[in-house]
């Protein structure tokens, strides 16, 4: 054998040291991970039945579905799809609350950007943008816009003073 041969193998079997090296670093983190996870799914699982996202029956699956990367992220895809549902459905009677109340919602009236109360005769009292002050104490006599819900609420009907 000569010298170059003898360097050609000694390179190889360092070559392939190097490879089952990292590949056992590799699997050492492969398993470390499953462990944590190992850990974490069960918290998960019982955190979405506390929640009622899923039922008893459903634990077993849910916490199949957590054990892997493409189950956990159809999870989250789900749960977000639950929160968009419900967002939508209390800003529907939210918009309902505020029509019953006879307050209006986001994109009705005025569409400058600029926010005022009003009490839906005009008169504009609580007017940010002139420096007045939220919560400031107004005269005895005085309304603001921002009494008159609470007064129709409570069925006490004033009107502003003229």
């Amino acid at each position: 054998m000569s010298n170059t041969t003898n360097l050609t193998g000694l390179d190889f079997v360092e070559s392939a040291g190097a490879a089952l090296k990292a590949a056992q670093e590799l699997a050492v983190g492969v398993v470390a991970e499953g462990e944590k996870v190992a850990v974490a799914v069960p918290i998960q699982v019982d955190m979405l039945r506390e929640h009622d996202y899923i039922q008893d029956t459903e634990k077993e699956a849910a916490a199949a579905q957590l054990g892997s990367h493409e189950g956990a992220l159809a999870v989250v895809g789900n749960l977000i799809q639950i929160g968009a549902e419900q967002k939508q459905a209390y800003e529907q009677k939210i918009a309902q609350l505020n029509q019953k109340l006879g307050l209006g919602g986001p994109g009705e009236g005025d569409t400058s950007g600029h926010k005022s109360a009003s009490a839906g005769n005009g008169r504009t009292t609580d007017d940010l943008s002139a420096g007045g002050i939220v919560g400031q104490r107004a005269g005895s006599e005085e309304l603001r816009a921002s009494d008159m819900p609470l007064l129709k609420a409570a069925g006490i009907h004033k009107q502003f003073p003229a």
